[in-house]
């Protein structure tokens, strides 16, 4: 459904979890960007996806229930997202269970993120196992953590988010991620309020943002979007780019696994 319009740009949000992009596929989306009638969101997911982290796995929504209204010109959209999907890891096409090759994903991921000289040398080695094994890992359902509810109130082109977690499991919980994410192939350059400039690899895969306030935008089609840091939470950037596996770029907020309520305000400029 398209909620904002604005010439070939337009804002869309899905009941199911389309688009179908690489490793995001079935996670269920937040608003979404689209250019001519066409999804720029890439593997992202959105804006105002929640990911929870637990102690033995990351947790992701594969089910939501949307609502959507009208009032004094301001479109409320709400999904519930349901904290019930997992990705299982594949061996030649049989599903793994063991926690000890789950740790070496987690800690290559982290040597990915934190060490950009020998990215390009990991992705090789990545694109090699790819290639032996197939697809590394599917989006599985499992026993349900709860519901993550989130309202977007958009108005003209500050769209306020307010996340409501007091119906999530917080046993072993770790942090809560709002995810804010659209398509690596389009959200190429980094800009923040501190004189900050990074386009494209110079951008690393996940780095905390200093700066009072960061964009990204997309100069082809003259779109950006930006968040502020907000005291007492951490706010990280990134860009990834992989071919058939990685094209996203984004924001998250981590917020405290305690936390019942959350809001922010994402600003979205579109030069007309």
């Amino acid at each position: 459904m398209i909620l904002l319009q604005n010439k070939k740009v337009a804002l869309h949000v899905n009941e199911d979890s389309q688009p179908h992009f690489y490793k995001s596929s079935y996670i269920q989306k937040g608003l979404l960007l689209y250019y001519d009638d066409k999804p720029i969101c890439g593997e992202g997911v959105g804006f105002g996806v929640p990911v929870v982290k637990y102690e033995d796995k990351t947790y992701f929504p594969k089910k939501c229930k949307l609502f959507i209204s009208e009032e004094n010109s301001i479109i409320n959209v709400k999904k519930e997202f349901e904290i019930n999907g997992v990705f299982r890891i594949k061996i030649f096409g049989k599903y793994i269970n063991k926690k000890l090759l789950y740790g070496f994903t987690e800690l290559f991921s982290k040597i990915h993120r934190e060490h950009r000289g020998i990215r390009k040398i990991l992705d090789f080695f990545l694109m090699i196992a790819r290639y032996i094994m197939g697809r590394p890992a599917d989006l599985v359902d499992t026993e349900s953590k709860g519901i993550i509810a989130v309202l977007y109130q958009i108005h003209e082109n500050i769209i306020s988010i307010k996340v409501d977690c007091s119906r999530l499991d917080r046993g072993n919980c770790k942090e809560i991620c709002i995810m804010n994410e659209q398509g690596a192939d389009f959200f190429r350059k980094y800009r923040d309020s501190d004189g900050k400039i990074l386009r494209d690899d110079q951008i690393s895969s996940w780095e905390k943002v200093k700066a009072d306030k960061a964009e990204f935008s997309c100069d082809e089609y003259g779109i950006r979007f930006g968040l502020s840091n907000i005291t007492g939470y951490d706010l990280f950037m990134g860009r990834e780019k992989f071919k058939y596996h990685l094209a996203w770029t984004g924001f998250a907020y981590i917020i405290s696994p305690t936390a019942n309520e959350f809001e922010y305000k994402l600003d979205l400029q579109i030069n007309d």
